[in-house]
């Protein structure tokens, strides 16, 4: 059986070791372009995919009164569970890493923020359907089984985004820093060589390194034996909460949960939000109440039986030939199309940002925005301004989040990462 050795890498002294030239060293001679804008499209598909599978219940259950008669314990029960996905099987982070190890670091933060940019399209995508579909009024009965409505129709459009995700991925080729740690050299070698060629629309024997690469200083290589291997990884796990890196890994933990917790609670409860804050609104002209009077007025979304308003908080069945119609929170929806287009154009504007502003300082500029604009949204006494402020805050969030990432991994040394 071949060994690792043998698969055509060259065999050099530890003397000239450093002659070598490194994974780092030769991605940044493959230049930037058809491939890495491939892994960039393949990588924020995914992330889409990710976005919108989270976000997909909490426009889908208003719609459901009728047909599943949900309490509202249940609703968010169903809404939040969604999110449980990122902590077992999250694919955003991955993807982030994809695009970190299959682009030269100069080009680096701004790819990171154009995946993010495509990957939160699906804030735009997802209402425009809702919008779009789930006002229809069309009901097939399946073989007595359940009822095929509109709002069943989103959930099935939903199984697309995944699908083009995966698909996309076939159109990479394996992270050669994957490759490279474990032991596959040659390999590695052939995709670097593969990345200059579709970048650069020259044969790969032109590429300036021809004979061998090798990792990056300080990174693992996994094509040790396994348990020395599994042990290297846990020592430097435990390095992580150990002095001086416990401060880092602290600040990022931090950082990260306050970032992603307060954007995707916002993402969550928007459409209840503005819908309870329309409604009250429409009863109350003068409105003069800031968003938490409104919340703590429990204002609920109505359904019409009959021309009799009932609300989610009665228990009442329905009986034969009467018709349930759904009161839906359509002008949310708009809003929420809105904050989505926001949110790219607002991407784009970071991205070029981040070409002439230091990361950190712009991250600090955007974190402080936001904390302005949570006291808006908090204090404010009037709708619009509550809402601006809100989905102010919404969009700068998700468009804080890859900076952030591409931040955090600078704060650690490279075997740690």
């Amino acid at each position: 059986m071949m060994t690792v050795a043998e698969k055509g890498w060259d065999k050099v002294s530890k003397n000239n070791l450093d002659d070598i030239p490194t994974l780092g060293e030769a991605l940044e001679k493959t230049g930037y372009g058809k491939y890495s804008y491939c892994v960039i499209i393949a990588a924020g598909l995914n992330v889409l995919a990710s976005i919108f599978t989270t976000l997909l219940l909490s426009y889908v259950i208003p719609a459901t009164d009728c047909d599943l008669n949900l309490s509202v314990g249940e609703k968010g029960l169903l809404s939040t569970m969604m999110f449980t996905g990122m902590f077992t099987a999250g694919v955003i982070i991955p993807c982030y890493v994809l695009v970190g190890e299959n682009i030269r670091q100069s080009n680096r933060p701004v790819s990171i923020l154009i995946t993010g940019a495509i990957g939160n399209l699906c804030t735009a995508i997802l209402p425009a359907l809702a919008i779009f579909l789930i006002p229809l009024t069309f009901k097939w009965d399946v073989f007595g089984y359940f009822t095929f409505s509109s709002w069943r129709v989103v959930i099935l459009l939903a199984s697309v985004p995944p699908s083009v995700g995966a698909l996309s991925l076939s159109m990479v080729k394996e992270s050669p820093k994957y490759l490279l740690s474990k032991g596959f050299k040659q390999e590695a070698l052939d995709v670097i060589k593969h990345i200059y060629s579709v970048n650069t629309g020259r044969p790969t024997s032109e590429f300036p390194i021809q004979k061998s690469i090798r990792l990056d200083p300080g990174e693992i290589d996994a094509s040790e034996d396994e348990n020395r291997s599994f042990k290297r990884v846990w020592t430097q796990t435990v390095l992580l909460f150990q002095k001086p890196l416990l401060k880092f890994t602290v600040n990022s933990c931090f950082i990260q949960a306050g970032l992603v917790g307060a954007c995707n609670i916002i993402f969550l409860w928007l459409p209840q939000l503005v819908k309870q804050m329309m409604n009250y609104a429409s009863d109350h002209p003068m409105y003069g109440v800031t968003l938490c009077e409104v919340a703590q007025l429990k204002i609920p979304l109505e359904v019409e039986l009959n021309s009799t308003n009932f609300t989610e908080y009665h228990q009442y069945d329905l009986i034969d030939n009467t018709t349930c119609v759904v009161d839906l929170p359509v002008d949310t929806y708009y809003v929420s199309l809105a904050m989505g287009v926001s949110q790219f154009i607002v991407f784009m504007i970071i991205g070029g940002l981040a070409q002439v502003v230091e990361s950190k300082k712009l991250l600090t500029s955007l974190t402080f925005l936001c904390a302005v604009l949570c006291f808006g949204m908090t204090l404010a006494t009037n709708m619009w301004i509550t809402i601006v402020c809100m989905v102010g805050q919404a969009v700068v969030l998700a468009a804080s989040l890859p900076l952030c990432i591409g931040i955090l991994i600078e704060f650690f040394p490279t075997t740690v990462k």
